[in-house]
């Protein structure tokens, strides 16, 4: 009866729909263990999943069964088609001529099988130990944001700023015709100060000068941000003065730069030429731009040292350092109020008088002894190029040296690591400094280790969903086999189509390796139900792949077709979702074909190391 065979299916298939469903849980839900930044913006993904599996089980066991009896009943006495005969008569010739004889040879030649399988996961692995597939820690996708920052020589007249952002702006418009008119949105100049959203953060003064430029959207264009950039950049002239100009686009994702390299120590002028000569070294790798430091020049110096006869005369570096303030800078002597003003009364030498350098020439020094003496002959003074700002972390002062890579032409992390083993170690033992990476290397380090964690946990909690349905502890590993198998597709997926790894292609072989041992489940559930009817280990094997074929590539295919679309989107959104795409539709992909051919012949060792082990407690 219909009522009965949809009971029946649906106790049968209990455990081991239940148990594929919690692993791809056990699967997803140590995600949401990634803190930080990167952690809020995947959290979504794993909980929408976890609801979504937990619906379809209720849905499978509680409504689906109701479903399958009124459709067994209406389809007791119903005459197949002629496409569904044919699809039937194709599939069964496919297992009888095909599959049948593959799965026999693959069991017969079972470590040619294995063998293969784990060249071909070597294969893979090093493809990305290798750099033949490139790793990003976060996909970068098309911004409709430009930033230009331009920074000139401390004391610079403002209005020369002026002029060089006017002549910025008319060469932006002949860019926004050039690429065919009404690209530009808006356009916003700042001047005396450069934008935050590029490089370092904002700074302020008569010397800084910044655009920002916001274009239509890149779904609306058919040229990219780096080439609306090179050709501005080429009809942009810079005059004599500038210090530091600079086009970058917005980044999408997590904050900070794809280079961001920080180097501590205690001489800032040791830093900043450390800063230079690292600066002069990422500008010898293509495709990095919008290289600077945090450590900008500033106004010209004087630095005055005690001369010998200074001392003798008892005079100090703070008692001379005080006058000179209270002459030049001015001495706060009074404060009065006047209605709801507070005036404050300032002493300073008259403006004549301390506006020029040579003023220093003509400044008395008074002494202890209540006498006077030139400024000149007790001090010694030594002109230097000061700094704009300085920064300290953890006692030490700090300079951060920034840029952009374009993923078309380079790869950070192949460039942080190059640095890393050939330049960096010796660039701090030469300038006695220290150096760590910040930006999005810092945030990639900390998402990897809590991803290591969260990996720990997903293959503990599937391995312990799976020695529950089993009752074994052995069988599990024979399922797990699996997820190496998926993990080589995913990988080969990413070569195939010249995609950049990145942390979402983790996440998408995060709950690769609990959708991939659902087949293994049901293959082997299989297995042990023949062999509990008293066939034989080699056909029922066989037999139980044979079953499950259909099962099995039904299960796949659905999928794969859900998730294939996604690959060809074009959108801006899209892309960031592509490589969890391409993670889980090839990985599913090349796992099933693996599950179905190495399972078995896995399965074969090991009832061959039973039965040894068993003869010899006999």
């Amino acid at each position: 009866p219909a009522e009965y065979a949809a009971e029946s299916a649906a106790r049968r298939m209990f455990a081991p729909v239940t148990s594929s469903s919690l692993t791809t849980i056990a699967a997803f839900l140590p995600m949401m263990m990634v803190g930080g930044v990167m952690g809020k913006i995947m959290f979504e993904i794993p909980l929408v999943i976890v609801c979504i599996v937990l619906a379809s089980l209720f849905e499978c066991f509680l409504i689906l069964p109701a479903h399958m009896k009124h459709a067994l009943i209406h389809s007791h006495n119903k005459v197949p088609g002629h496409f569904r005969k044919k699809m039937d008569a194709s599939f069964q010739s496919f297992q009888e001529k095909i599959f049948l004889p593959l799965i026999q040879k693959a069991i017969r030649f079972r470590s040619v099988t294995l063998a293969l399988a784990i060249g071909l996961f070597i294969l893979a692995i090093g493809l990305v130990a290798g750099g033949r597939i490139a790793y990003t820690f976060f996909p970068g996708a098309e911004s409709q944001v430009i930033y230009t920052n331009v920074s000139f020589t401390a004391g610079t007249p403002s209005e020369r700023v002026k002029r060089f952002l006017d002549n910025l702006t008319q060469s932006l418009e002949i860019t926004n015709q050039h690429f065919g008119g009404n690209i530009v949105l808006t356009a916003v100049v700042r001047q005396g100060q450069s934008s935050s959203g590029a490089g370092t953060g904002q700074r302020s003064g008569n010397q800084y000068g910044s655009l920002f430029v916001e274009l239509i959207s890149p779904d609306q264009r058919d040229f990219r941000n780096s080439d609306f950039i090179a050709y501005w950049k080429s009809l942009v002239r810079l005059p004599a003065g500038v210090e530091l100009f600079n086009m970058t686009q917005r980044k999408g994702g997590p904050p900070g730069q794809d280079i961001d390299i920080r180097l501590s120590g205690n001489s800032p002028a040791q830093l900043k030429k450390a800063a230079e000569a690292l600066q002069q070294k990422l500008r010898t790798y293509p495709g990095v731009s919008a290289i600077e430091d945090d450590l900008p020049w500033g106004q010209e110096q004087l630095i005055y040292e005690l001369t010998p006869v200074a001392k003798t005369l008892g005079l100090n570096m703070t008692s001379v350092g005080q006058q000179l303030r209270a002459a030049f800078d001015g001495l706060l002597v009074q404060v009065f109020q006047i209605g709801n003003d507070e005036i404050e009364v300032i002493l300073r030498l008259p403006k004549s008088e301390r506006d020029k350098i040579s003023d220093l020439n003509s400044f008395s020094i008074h002494l202890p002894n209540g006498a006077y003496a030139p400024l000149q002959s007790v001090v010694s003074l030594q002109s230097r190029k000061g700094f704009d700002a300085l920064r300290h972390s953890q006692t030490l002062l700090t300079v951060s040296v920034t840029g952009d890579v374009d993923r078309t032409l380079n790869n950070s992390n192949r460039i942080l690591n190059e640095l890393a083993e050939d330049y960096l170690p010796g660039l701090a033992q030469r300038y006695a400094l220290q150096y760590e990476y910040e930006g999005q290397a810092s945030r990639q380090k900390e998402t990897m280790a809590d991803m290591k964690t969260g990996g720990v946990v997903a293959l503990a909690l599937i391995y312990i969903i799976l020695a529950w349905v089993f009752s074994s502890y052995v069988k599990p590993l024979v399922v797990m086999i699996a997820i190496p198998f998926g993990i080589t597709g995913a990988f080969l997926g990413h070569y195939i189509l010249d995609i950049e790894l990145t942390i979402l292609s983790l996440f998408g072989i995060f709950g690769l390796s609990g959708i991939v041992v659902n087949d293994s489940i049901i293959l082997i559930t299989v297995y042990q139900e023949l062999r509990e009817n008293g066939i034989e280990v080699s056909d029922a094997i066989v037999q139980a792949a044979n079953n499950r074929l259909r099962a099995v590539i039904l299960t796949s295919l659905t999928t794969i077709a859900g998730l294939t679309p996604l690959l060809f989107e074009s959108s801006v959104q899209a892309q960031f979702l592509i490589p969890m795409a391409v993670s889980i539709t090839f990985g599913l992909a090349f796992a099933t074909l693996l599950v179905l051919l190495v399972i078995p012949a896995v399965l074969s060792y090991q009832e061959t190391v039973n039965q040894f082990f068993q003869r010899n407690q006999t």
